[in-house]
């Protein structure tokens, strides 16, 4: 909440700087697919993914201002970032997970198969660059990377979900203690009211869901021989 001059001028410029990397994040994007080029720098690495990054940060900043310790707890990480953690490793086989690490750089530094495409579709381009018309993947590495890059993507979707869940849960509890415990209004009919949403949301999100993940991939890795 604003309350004064400072804190207001200070929340002006984060919000401008959040909607000023999106703008730049737009126009980039527009101007390289006008021109035909590559969606990263010549050094490999994707704009839109770090001006991204860099947008999201600040309207965060923006929404709750930078001297925010009510924003901080410890607490709260440990649920979620332990939780989320958890669950990932019991809804999928340990390969992906550590697999899907390093995949995600691939999401800063696109693989170089992608810019030889890009320039190839650019006659003026092609002069620069020798071998520009050869693939730098084997059909079977180029299998591979597509695997990986489906694994990883499941991996990472599903992680976010389970730390949502996860908030959800830590929420939960944290609610049913405070209440029980500090709000002497507070029925043990309200409790049961709150306490199947609990039990529920770990059931599923914290059970079932993970549980058939993996069987869903252990099906996979089975029909494909490893």
């Amino acid at each position: 909440m604003i309350k004064d001059q400072p804190d207001f001028m200070l929340f002006v410029a984060f919000l401008a700087l959040g909607l000023l990397g999106i703008i730049i994040s737009v126009i980039l994007t527009r101007r390289r697919q006008q021109s035909g080029r590559p969606m990263v720098t010549e050094g490999g690495i994707d704009i839109a993914t770090i001006v991204g990054l860099m947008a999201a940060t600040t309207m965060f900043l923006t929404l709750v201002g930078p001297p925010a310790p009510e924003y901080l707890s410890a607490e709260g990480l440990v649920i979620v970032l332990g939780g989320s953690m958890a669950v990932t490793l019991i809804g999928h086989p340990l390969q992906d997970v550590v697999g899907s690490l390093g995949t995600m750089r691939l999401t800063f530094l696109p693989p170089p198969e992608l810019t030889r495409r890009a320039l190839l579709k650019l006659p003026k381009e092609q002069g620069k660059y020798a071998d520009l018309d050869k693939p730098l993947l084997t059909p079977a590495e180029q299998a591979k990377l597509v695997q990986d890059l489906q694994v990883a993507a499941r991996v990472t979707r599903n992680a976010g979900r389970y730390g949502m869940a996860s908030g959800i849960i830590g929420a939960l509890c944290l609610v049913v203690g405070w209440a029980t415990t500090t709000q002497p209004a507070w029925t043990p009919e309200a409790t049961v009211a709150l306490l199947p949403l609990l039990y529920g949301t770990i059931l599923c999100e914290w059970i079932c869901r993970p549980l058939a993940n993996k069987m869903d991939r252990l099906g996979e890795l089975l029909l494909q021989g490893e």
